[in-house]
Parts: C-alpha cells; sequence; structure tokens
C-alpha cells in the first residue's frame, strides 16, 4: 500500500527523518485515518508608498493555523505502543513538515501542547491477533 501522509523532522544527529503513514493493511504499524489542513491560502498583497520607487510585498499565509492529523497504530501491543511513543516524543521535539509522499504542504510545524493522545483504547484486529488504537496529532503551523 502507499504512502498516504509523511512527516518528516530533522533530529539532533543531524539526520533527516520521514515517518510514513500508510492506507488501511494488515501489515502496516502506522495507517493514516484523516487529515484536515488549514483552509487559510496565501495572501500576497502589494503596497506602494509614494516617493519610493517599487513595492513592499506583503505575505499572509498559514502561520497560526492548525493540522489535525488522525492515525492508527497497528500491531503487537508492545510494537505499537513502541510506534506511537517514538512518533509522540520526535513530534514534540522538532519542527516537522506534514505532507502526502509527493511534497509536503506545510514544511514548519510544531505538535500543540497536549496533543498526540489517544482517542481509542486498545481494540483487536480480527484473525491477525494484532490490537489496534487511534491517535490525534494537532500540529500549529509555524510557516508564513
Amino acid at each position: 500500500m502507499g504512502v498516504l501522509l509523511a512527516i518528516q523532522y530533522t533530529n539532533s544527529t543531524p539526520a533527516t527523518v520521514t515517518t510514513n503513514f500508510y492506507a488501511f493493511s494488515d501489515g502496516n504499524v502506522r495507517t493514516l485515518i484523516d487529515s484536515i489542513g488549514s483552509g487559510a491560502t496565501y495572501d500576497i498583497k502589494r503596497r506602494s508608498i509614494s516617493g519610493v520607487d517599487g513595492n513592499f510585498i506583503i505575505r499572509g499565509g498559514y502561520r497560526g493555523e492548525p493540522v489535525v492529523v488522525t492515525v492508527r497504530y497497528k500491531g503487537t501491543l508492545t510494537a505499537a505502543n513502541a510506534a506511537w511513543k517514538t512518533d509522540r516524543d520526535a513530534f514534540g521535539k522538532y519542527n516537522c513538515a506534514i505532507g502526502d509522499a509527493v511534497r509536503f504542504d506545510y514544511t514548519r510545524c510544531t505538535l500543540q501542547n497536549g496533543s498526540g493522545q489517544r482517542l481509542t483504547e486498545e481494540m483487536a484486529s480480527g484473525a491477525s491477533g494484532n490490537i489496534w488504537f487511534d491517535v490525534r496529532y494537532v500540529f500549529q503551523i509555524e510557516e508564513q
């Protein structure tokens, strides 16, 4: 199954780490359920001051808007909890870029305080013997 969403950050090594969230499949530890990006659009305005050559360009944008990502962690209890803890800690510590597998729509986001909590408790996943739980991350866009 293909990558539906990627969250990328540069850790302290420094190395770029990409965490991929995939389409639903029994073999994927990380699955994307939903992603709600900012509804804001860039607003470019030109201002001209009399007596000055040229224009001042003011670019409004996404800054301060939220990006809500709901994901599912699946596997053995140990593996799913480890993946969730690793992601939550890294997303909270480093600036993240969020996007699909082709392009990153939001290049600098920070995880909001109190985000990254479970929406559900552990639930069984049929004949595979795996468990799953859902988590919601809310990122604050810091780019302009």
